[in-house]
């Protein structure tokens, strides 16, 4: 029997669409993305130019700066500049690659982590906060994501160290369906806010 995890909630949104080149994908048009430059020099230049705007001119180094491009594994890229960010992100000293495992679809991936040697913490409880364990899982043919898990790191009242605490799932295949996806068992759905 799963039990019920009160944090746990299942969400669906869907966006309005003018045009496939006009959906927004993140900050960016699909548009943009599918014109992103292939070369390792080029897209260095677009994040470094992407970074800059975000921080008002402040310069950041550029091992962060590239860092920041696993955003874009997320989205629709060709794929010769998803080789091009995987390469970038693969010659991170914060990248390490974990082995072969299975996705929460059983879809068999490799792990990768790509924030190695950082700590990160979620509030949990009442009181509590838990260092939080992030795995990537790739497709190793193709190179895109096929789920990000986040487990806990460490045992804490009512929660196992490795226990998933939140996880995203993409779908191999993309397109038009009438069909909701399945919420899970021991998720609940949001409340909606009263007043709103």
């Amino acid at each position: 029997m799963l039990a019920k995890n009160p944090a746990c909630q299942y969400t669906r949104d869907v966006a309005p669409v003018r045009g496939l080149g006009a959906v927004a994908l993140g900050a960016y048009t699909l548009a943009e993305i599918l014109a992103l430059p292939a070369d390792e020099k080029g897209l260095r230049e677009w994040l470094r130019a992407e970074a800059a705007k975000k921080d008002k001119g402040a310069a950041r180094p550029l091992e962060e700066v590239i860092a920041g491009a696993r955003f874009l594994l997320s989205k629709p890229l060709r794929p010769v500049v998803r080789a091009t960010v995987l390469r970038l992100l693969a010659d991170l000293p914060t990248t390490a690659v974990r082995g072969v495992v299975r996705d929460p679809l059983s879809r068999e991936g490799l792990a990768v982590d790509f924030d190695q040697g950082k700590r990160y913490f979620r509030e949990f409880g009442e009181d509590d906060e838990v260092l939080e364990d992030h795995t990537t899982v790739l497709d190793p043919a193709t190179g895109e994501i096929l789920a990000e898990i986040t487990k806990a790191g460490e045992d804490t009242v009512g929660l196992s160290k490795g226990q998933t605490m939140d996880s995203h799932t993409w779908t191999p295949t993309t397109g038009w369906t009438d069909d909701r996806p399945e919420r899970p068992r021991n998720c609940r759905r949001p409340q909606p806010v009263a007043g709103g």
